[in-house]
């Protein structure tokens, strides 16, 4: 459910079942809202923090090494592959780590230790809850995880939400990202799809605040825009054209307002399979390279 209130109006319109749990969420919202606001605002949580069934796909291989980090949200999953300067991947909204296969072997082979990790309630990761400021907290988690190891991120590849999380993570101590597929401005894409689909404005504000309590961080002061207008280091926007989830006009106009970005946008597949694309996987560790050469 959670990932159509995430995303653009066009990605709902090819999901049914989505868009039926959308309208049962409007329906017992609105009942509920009026008669029980506090139990509606727990009832709509649940619902928009759950991510599809998809996030839990696939395998890590056996040559991955996997540590695990326990926090009083969960139990987060961490893999990683080679030796040499740390890279962290950060996954989006029903995605894993897995998805990051590719990019990973390509970097590893670059002499980079490749580390990616599993959300709260994504893949193998544990958790009773997941959102945006989450996503926030566990890459802030695992970046303190290595450094606390001795082996501090020297730069991120993030994928659509977990992207542009991770700009927020790592605002204090800016390094290099490669953001493929981002979204910019979670909150207002959320807020207005929730409106959308017919939840009240007081429900998706008790669930804001909600949120925000509970996690000790604010959606006003981790918006995205703001921190690419201000990162203190080099960051690649890579974006599928054929993108439907996240057209790549939105990384066009990133760059119109921040013309030191570096954008590549092509024919790269859909939001997800721009992931295992060849050109991608060579792109992204030639980038990375290259950067790493000038600290």
């Amino acid at each position: 459910m959670a990932v159509d209130v995430y995303f653009s109006h066009e990605a709902r319109r090819s999901k049914p079942a989505a868009c039926s749990a959308a309208g049962m969420l409007h329906v017992v919202g609105q009942v509920a809202n009026r008669v029980f606001p506090d139990l509606s605002v727990r009832f709509a949580r649940t619902l928009l923090s759950k991510p599809t069934s998809s996030s839990h796909r696939g395998v890590v291989s056996d040559d991955y090494q996997r540590e695990t980090l326990v926090h009083d949200s969960g139990v987060l999953q961490i893999y990683s592959l080679g030796e040499g300067p740390v890279v962290l991947f950060v996954h989006g909204w029903s995605g894993n780590a897995c998805q990051f296969d590719s990019l990973m072997r390509g970097v590893a082979a670059k002499g980079f230790k490749a580390v990616s990790f599993d959300q709260f309630r994504h893949g193998k990761s544990t958790g009773v809850d997941s959102n945006y400021l989450l996503f926030i907290k566990a890459t802030n988690l695992v970046r303190g995880f290595m450094e606390h190891q001795g082996e501090p991120v020297t730069a991120v590849v993030g994928h659509s939400v977990g992207g542009t999380a991770s700009l927020n993570a790592f605002a204090s101590c800016p390094v290099p990202h490669v953001l493929i597929s981002p979204l910019v401005g979670v909150y207002q894409q959320f807020r207005e799809s929730a409106l959308s689909i017919g939840i009240p404005a007081s429900i998706i504000d008790g669930v804001t605040r909600s949120v925000e309590s509970d996690t000790g961080l604010s959606f006003a002061s981790n918006d995205e825009t703001n921190r690419l207008l201000s990162f203190g280091a080099s960051v690649k926007l890579m974006h599928s054209s054929r993108d439907r989830i996240v057209p790549s006009t939105r990384s066009e106009s990133l760059r119109l307002m921040c013309p030191e970005l570096d954008l590549d946008v092509g024919r790269y597949g859909g939001h997800t399979s721009i992931l295992k694309k060849g050109y991608t996987k060579s792109e992204v560790s030639n980038w990375l390279a290259l950067q790493l050469s000038r600290q």
